[in-house]
């Protein structure tokens, strides 16, 4: 939902919407809303990525945004390959040796 609102509107709506549910009206718990910034955050890179839906996505990092991104990149069709915790880390830092060469 968060993803479809900040779409629509843009993040900064999309971030104003879960500070009034927050303090003002309180119809959505923190999970939801929560679950609502997470696919708000990620809506941009979601959209970019989709764009790239021949190449494989390679996903890593930890969760919630993990799974996040994942599940949003699936319903687009997206062809992903989600690494587990104890690759993750190593992936980063050869990612980050890579780029320093």
């Amino acid at each position: 939902m968060g993803y479809e609102y900040a779409g629509r509107h843009g993040i900064t709506e999309a971030l104003f919407k879960i500070r009034v549910h927050a303090n003002f009206i309180r119809k959505a718990d923190a999970k939801q809303l929560y679950s609502f910034l997470i696919g708000a955050i990620l809506s941009d890179d979601i959209r970019s990525l989709s764009d790239r839906a021949q190449r494989t996505i390679v996903i890593s990092g930890s969760d919630p945004f993990r799974s996040a991104l994942a599940s949003l990149l699936k319903e687009r069709g997206g062809k992903l390959l989600v690494l587990p915790d104890e690759l993750s880390e190593q992936v980063s830092a050869l990612g980050a040796e890579l780029i320093c060469k």
